[in-house]
């Protein structure tokens, strides 16, 4: 039996087949890569507070739907 190839991704571990040249998702671009601190930075802003206020304004004005009900009165018997 040959030997099985090391995964190009350069973790050192062996492939599973013989016609692979990489691990189950070890040929991902950002694989072993960080982002600088600075873009890090902006993704955190954006991604604090509101996400969509838009949405949000939106969800507020909607009638409520049968979800939003309280349990009770959306299922009489049940006891809570």
């Amino acid at each position: 039996m040959q030997e099985l190839p090391l995964c190009q991704c350069g973790c050192g571990l062996q492939v599973t087949k013989p016609g692979n040249r990489f691990l189950k998702g070890h040929n991902r671009y950002w694989k072993g890569k960080t982002l600088p601190d600075y873009v890090k930075a902006k993704i955190s802003e954006k991604l604090s507070g509101k996400n969509n206020p838009f949405m949000e304004e939106n969800i507020l004005k909607k009638p409520r739907g049968r979800f939003l009900k309280p349990i009770k009165e959306i299922l009489p018997g049940i006891r809570v």
